[in-house]
């Protein structure tokens, strides 16, 4: 709870009064006061104006408990937007979001661009395509979020590198705004998704948890005491790079046997080459193991052994209270889910490995985009 008059006060108050009412679906003002610990006149005041400006809605009315039936205070949909964009190697993904949560619009194209300029081009053309398309007006669109993968320094907001993309060094930020009229956010593709988990999908209600994306790399997302943990530079989370076998594979980062080139969807493909031969897909190789296939099953578990085995680190050293595996993940999860939670449960610390939950994302592929189109919304929400 915050008192006073002061103008950051009543920008506190009136942020912690919409993310109450966004988390809680529908609530009354009595409800919201009693939450708050403000006067129930200060409450009906801030609803007022939230409703005026159209951010929520009387959306029912409420039992009586004795006096008058209240009004029940929930997001209004359709009235504020935000913009996400999830760049990856190959296509780019978008979604039109409303304050709701809800996807207005969502597409992912092919995007076979080779420099930084022709990025910054179609994102610029896929966003005024929204907005445009959508009606979308101006004062109501409360900003644009970009997802990347790779490293953005924390107090710069600069792409350090994002060597699958070629970028380096790049104020991705100020150069979208410098042909777009809108805000922008953006946030590490890991972390992104890790804020659409919190935000909409498994962690809603944990404080102390994790996610992990698999696809050609491995990188994870973690919150501590309901925030994102970013380390000094913003890139903590990059347990792709883990040594796990000193006399692994080759890593782009120069060492070997990481944890990517050993468990990431590129490092099975790589191995399934050597016994499927050079056509075969990730697609091919589950419907292999879902026909029963022994030697797809053992690549899958093979993966989930050195997986289990950086999560049991991640366990013993933050003592999370889930663990979320997404992107790839989600398609191939259940041939090394058990794996892993086996490997956990042997060899992390006993209290620890029996207050985690290791689960599959029910995001899948959407997770980061989704995350992206909420960094606008959070600021409005102060979450």
């Amino acid at each position: 709870m915050k008192t006073g008059n002061s103008k950051f006060l009543k920008e506190y108050n009136r942020s912690l009064i919409l993310s109450l009412i966004r988390k809680g679906g529908g609530v009354s003002c009595a409800e919201l006061s009693r939450l708050t610990g403000l006067r129930q006149k200060s409450v009906y005041e801030i609803c007022a104006g939230l409703i005026q400006e159209e951010y929520i809605y009387e959306s029912a009315i409420g039992e009586s408990g004795g006096g008058r039936k209240p009004a029940i205070l929930s997001l209004k949909p359709d009235s504020y937007f935000s913009i996400g964009i999830d760049i990856d190697v190959g296509f780019i993904r978008s979604v039109l979001m409303d304050t709701t949560g809800r996807v207005v619009r969502e597409s992912a194209i092919n995007a076979d661009i080779g420099s930084y300029g022709e990025y910054l081009t179609q994102i610029a053309d896929i966003i005024n395509g929204l907005i445009r398309q959508n009606g979308v007006k101006k004062d109501r669109l409360l900003g644009v979020g970009v997802s990347v993968p790779g490293f953005i320094d924390a107090n710069t907001m600069r792409i350090v590198m994002a060597p699958n993309l070629g970028f380096e060094d790049r104020d991705l930020i100020n150069d979208l705004k410098a042909i777009l009229p809108v805000e922008i956010y953006m946030e590490n593709e890991a972390m992104a998704s890790t804020v659409s988990e919190k935000w909409l999908g498994e962690c809603t209600e944990d404080e102390n948890f994790i996610c992990i994306n698999i696809k050609s790399g491995i990188g994870a997302g973690i919150y501590t005491l309901n925030r994102p943990y970013r380390g000094v530079k913003g890139s903590a989370g990059e347990i792709g790079h883990i040594p796990l076998d000193h006399n692994g594979p080759l890593c782009g980062c120069k060492n070997r046997g990481c944890l990517e080139t050993l468990a990431s969807t590129n490092a099975i493909i790589r191995n399934a080459k050597k016994v499927f031969g050079d056509g075969i897909t990730i697609d091919e190789l589950i419907r292999k193991a879902e026909a029963g296939d022994k030697t797809a099953w053992n690549l899958f578990e093979n993966a989930a052994e050195y997986l289990g085995t950086a999560i049991v680190f991640l366990v013993n050293i933050f003592n999370p209270s889930k663990i979320i595996l997404g992107k790839d993940f989600t398609k191939y999860g259940r041939f090394e889910l058990s794996a892993i939670t086996d490997k956990v449960r042997s060899c992390a610390l006993k209290p620890n490995s029996k207050s985690v939950a290791i689960k599959s994302s029910s995001l899948g592929e959407r997770a980061s985009v989704l995350g992206a189109a909420i960094l606008p919304q959070k600021i409005i929400f102060k979450e």
